[in-house]
């Protein structure tokens, strides 16, 4: 739609790891996560721009988090609340599926 930005993944995986903690959440790659940054214009180059983010998708302390690394627009470094963020166990139990939705107006407004 036009107010979110959704994302799921499903991941393959025989021994889950997590042990990121409230002190240190920015340490979720360590363990069993998602790390990705996004380019909202598509408009290329080297590094981040204007309308770039990275953001992670964790468990921390036994709950979901999404920390964000950097965001340009101004958002601090840090755990994002505005991101709805669900991680579960795969039916079958070989991995985990992870679905994020983040709020449009957040990647641009602060």
């Amino acid at each position: 739609d036009d107010e979110r930005l959704y994302m799921a993944i499903e991941v393959s995986d025989d021994q889950i790891t997590h042990g990121a903690t409230r002190q240190k959440p920015a340490q979720i790659y360590i363990y069993d996560a998602i790390q990705w940054a996004v380019d909202l214009k598509n408009d290329g180059g080297q590094g981040y721009g204007g309308d770039n983010f990275e953001y992670g998708f964790g468990i921390v302390d036994g709950e979901p988090i999404t920390y964000r690394w950097y965001s340009s627009s101004g958002w601090p470094k840090g755990i994002a609340e505005h991101v709805d963020l669900a991680i579960t166990k795969r039916a079958d139990g070989s991995g985990l599926v992870y679905e994020a939705s983040i709020r449009r107006t957040d990647q641009y407004q602060r």
